[in-house]
């Protein structure tokens, strides 16, 4: 599972860039909305991902019904969050968590989700397109880890 939508955009712009189609200024722009897509996608891949994992050990109504009403807890995307998350599971499942995600990806993964809310907010964010880069590699460890914490049966 990987953050596809977000990987396309990217490479679609870093080839316009490459070729020297893009203005400079317009980079600033790009790079903003990509960080509002990579953020966008990480709450549907983890929404995806819970969803998977609660059908693996219930009924599928019954695993709708749970995500459903997590929504809320879900769409918290910071690595942080996504600790606590797991951690209402077991508090194994935050270690576990934690233990596969360095502190460089971590901090990778927050300055994109930043650059989303500064951008989202209204204050605009400095994020480039090649600090995003780092940041989708990020959130696609990030994802790994969440689905790799999951024991194969709770």
């Amino acid at each position: 599972m990987q953050l596809d939508r977000t990987a396309t955009v990217l490479d679609i712009i870093s080839t316009q860039r490459n070729n020297g189609t893009l203005l400079s200024a317009l980079d600033s722009f790009l790079a903003q909305y990509v960080a509002v897509i990579l953020y966008s996608e990480m709450e549907e891949k983890i929404s995806e991902l819970i969803q998977k994992k609660l059908s693996e050990h219930t009924n599928q109504t019954i695993a709708t019904f749970l995500n459903s009403n997590m929504q809320g807890i879900i769409k918290r995307t910071s690595k942080a969050d996504i600790a606590k998350f797991v951690a209402m599971f077991d508090s194994n499942f935050k270690t576990d968590f934690n233990s596969m995600i360095t502190d460089v990806t971590a901090a990778r993964y927050q300055n994109a989700i930043q650059a989303r809310h500064d951008a989202a907010h209204g204050k605009g964010s400095g994020v480039t397109l090649s600090d995003l880069e780092l940041g989708l590699r990020a959130a696609n460890e990030i994802l790994l880890a969440l689905d790799a914490c999951f024991p194969p049966t709770l």
